[in-house]
């Protein structure tokens, strides 16, 4: 039955639909594939050919690079003036200019991207060599040393006879005969040579590069056929199966050629003019070639394959729920129960049998939300954000009525608490102070105007005596915890229209601000002016007092100056507002003094913040300890920053005070503390604001002008104490410093001494 219905509507079903889609698709990729197949067949030896042609593009590159690297390593070498000395003719052994051209070759050698496993100093007129290990005897260092069948001792004479600057000699396997006679196998490497093109020769420099180690390195290829050939086209290097190859089989600078079932690339390097080629079967291009086209064959029909399993399976999950809920709604009007394995379908059937239970909740939930609206029009009107007409529709009625406006404060113990427990007591006053007032004002509406704001609109012509008893009772209650709460009350004192709750608003706000500086909870009547400016609180004479103390770091003066102002404000009985402006602009002045010591603000800030401390105050002993701790916190900074040592400084000054009588220099203190000449003279001069020579000088002229105050010392004695070795070089130097000679300041000096009543 199940099949003759599905045969029956599969042209026009869901299903069908979507399994044709699916199939649909399916063609379009197999259509593709096959596309790509026949283009990819006809191209792919043409890839295979240029990827071995970028590799050995990239290979002879990297070679170039590093016999360009090496030459001109070895070429700086050669004008060593130090080694040139040594292996000239009858030199005599300097064991320090062997230790300095050994260093030299240590550094080379170790150094891990020059791949060289050694690196010869020869000196023909020299019985000894240098290598990275010491000195060798010149007679054995090709014959133990490094005994190679290419290259003997002879050949390596001959070099030296002949005129170039530099050579790549072919690679060959070097070994070393140890003295039990046992060979130790050096590796394959290339020989490198470089000299001083002259008729005198005084030596070779033979580097020893590790052939192996550049094949790894710089050889890309699928085959490990490659060789070296120089430009006479003698072969330097081969890897891989041996073969031969000619100049004639490589026409041209670069390219391929297939000669005999093999492919050649060849590449001319532009700096040494060596060859460099890859061979590659052309089985191997062949074979590759039929295997890529197997697997992308075998991809496809699997893809084809799983594609067809996938499209029948996914049309016919995706279409039986829809049957089965469409059935349910035709039968029942509702969708019947669905557990499928599609999270979707288990969704829209969850949402639609909620729909129903979701209508009848929203019409029994419409008058709480009535309620809730009314109060959104009442604080938007008093914020003078209108509200949309429906909206002010609820709100809008003809009772005049008091406004109240609650403002909380929160202290330091409030905010210790968890944002929980914070959360719950902010809820809690303002249930506190909504029902207290509705039980006595029934239709008394309190909304939550800010996050520290409650605002209470209380209906009615009555007189407000009845609403002060009810702030009274308020006022018992938060007083109790006023260490977690500071509460101010705004009374507007007079009733008000619908019209007139924007305006209230705003005057309760700025009553709110008359509030004073203490821990009990305020109620304010009536608005009373008062001076906002903080300028009048910190005059220009007492904010320069505080700036100058500041300055010095003198926390206990600066703290003097702002005890002095609070006091003065106290006396005068300004309100809290008032207070912080004052406050406020002291911390300013805090922030310009670490500022001004080119010091870090957020280290005053993340000890202890003085603006969020300075809300926290309850009283002016409060928030006078807030201020003189903020004090005491930035002069500490400064102080920390004043006092702060330099031991470089430190060491040269002192050094200069042991040493200013002997023959003192800059370099002399330089190699003390193992900088260059040119850093510690403008180090010095940075931080003492004077060139070393005259840091110096001065010293020494003020140790002269204590020795000139006692009559039995000459004056050239004094020139030697003090450092100078020549008499008229020290009468000069005081004379341009001081205005006058030793001998004037000595005149002068005796002379005071001997006016009446000095001492």
């Amino acid at each position: 039955m199940r099949i003759n219905r599905f045969l029956k509507w599969k042209w026009n079903s869901l299903f069908a639909k979507l399994l044709t889609s699916f199939l649909a698709m399916i063609v379009l990729f197999v259509s593709f594939h096959l596309l790509s197949l026949t283009f990819f067949k006809t191209n792919i030896r043409q890839e295979i050919i240029r990827y071995n042609t970028l590799g050995l593009d990239k290979t002879v590159d990297g070679y170039e690079k590093h016999f360009s690297l090496i030459q001109n390593d070895l070429l700086q070498m050669t004008f060593n003036e130090v080694l040139n000395a040594m292996a000239k003719p009858n030199a005599p052994y300097d064991y320090g200019a062997v230790a300095s051209v050994l260093r030299q070759i240590q550094n080379m050698t170790n150094n891990s991207f020059l791949y060289l496993n050694n690196l010869i100093v020869y000196m023909p007129n020299q019985p000894y060599a240098i290598e990275k290990n010491g000195t060798s005897n010149v007679s054995d260092l090709f014959i133990t040393n490094f005994a190679s069948a290419a290259y003997s001792q002879s050949f390596w004479v001959k070099q030296a006879k002949e005129k170039y600057a530099f050579r790549v000699l072919p690679a060959d396997s070097f070994h070393r005969v140890e003295n039990t006679g046992l060979e130790n196998d050096l590796g394959r490497m290339f020989p490198v040579v470089s000299k001083r093109v002259s008729d005198n020769n005084p030596f070779l420099l033979i580097a020893l590069i590790d052939s192996a180690q550049l094949f790894e390195r710089f050889h890309f290829s699928i085959n490990d056929s490659f060789a070296i050939m120089d430009e006479s086209g003698s072969q330097l290097f081969s890897q891989g199966d041996a073969f031969d190859v000619s100049a004639a089989m490589l026409p041209g600078g670069e390219g391929f050629t297939l000669k005999d079932g093999q492919y050649y690339f060849y590449k001319k390097g532009a700096y040494s003019g060596f060859t460099y080629v890859n061979r590659v079967p052309d089985a191997y291009i062949v074979s590759q070639a039929s295997r890529l086209n197997a697997i992308l064959l075998s991809i496809m029909a699997a893809a084809v394959l799983m594609g067809l399993i996938v499209s029948v399976i996914l049309s016919y999950r995706f279409n039986n729920p829809i049957q089965r809920m469409i059935e349910g709604m035709k039968q029942s009007g509702r969708p019947p129960a669905i557990q499928s394995g599609i999270v979707e379908w288990n969704w829209i059937h969850e949402t639609m049998a909620n729909m129903a239970k979701s209508n009848r909740e929203m019409s029994s939930d419409l008058t709480a939300k009535t309620s809730l609206l009314k109060q959104y029009g009442y604080l938007r009107g008093a914020k003078s954000l209108y509200p949309l007409n429906s909206i002010r529709d609820l709100s809008d009625t003809d009772k005049p009525f008091y406004l109240l406006v609650f403002q909380m404060a929160f202290t330091s113990q409030y905010r210790e608490m968890t944002e929980e427990t914070q959360e719950k007591a902010s809820y809690f006053i303002q249930e506190f102070i909504s029902l207290n007032i509705a039980d006595q004002f029934a239709d008394a509406v309190t909304v939550q105007a800010e996050k520290n704001q409650i605002l209470t609109l209380v209906f009615g012509e009555e007189q407000p005596n009845k609403l002060f008893d009810v702030l009274a009772k308020l006022k018992l209650v938060f007083d109790r915890d006023k260490a977690y709460c500071q509460l101010t009350v705004a009374f507007h004192p007079k009733l008000l229209q619908a019209s007139e709750l924007a305006g209230g608003y705003e005057d309760c706000r700025r009553m709110l601000l008359q509030r004073k500086l203490t821990e009990d909870m305020e109620i304010v009547t009536e608005q009373t002016p008062y001076e906002e400016d903080p300028f009048l609180f910190l005059p220009s004479g007492p904010e320069r007092e505080l700036a100058a103390q500041l300055h010095a770091g003198e926390a206990e003066g600066a703290s003097a100056v702002v005890r002095r102002l609070l006091g003065q404000m106290e006396q005068k009985g300004m309100n809290a507002h008032q207070f912080t402006l004052f406050s406020k602009e002291v911390a300013s002045q805090l922030i310009k003094a670490l500022l001004a010591h080119q010091l870090d603000v957020g280290e005053l800030m993340e000890s202890q913040s003085p603006y969020s401390h300075i809300q926290e105050a309850q009283t002016v002993a409060d928030l006078e300890r807030v201020l003189t701790s903020s004090i005491e916190e930035t002069c500490r900074l400064i102080r920390e920053k004043r006092d702060r040592h330099d031991p470089v400084k430190e060491f040269v000054l002192d050094y200069i005070e042991k040493h200013y009588n002997e023959d003192l220099s800059l370099e002399t203190v330089a190699e003390q503390l193992q900088r260059s000449r040119s850093y510690l003279s403008t180090y010095l001069k940075e931080k003492t604001g004077m060139t070393f020579t005259d840091y110096v000088h001065d010293l020494r002229i003020r140790r002269a002008k204590e020795m000139l105050g006692g009559k039995d010392v000459r004056i050239n004695e004094i020139s030697e104490r003090i450092g100078y070795q020549n008499v008229n070089s020290f009468i000069r130097m005081f004379k341009k410093i001081c205005g006058v000679t030793p001998g004037e300041y000595r005149r002068v000096l005796i002379q005071e001494g001997d006016e009446p009543g000095r001492s």
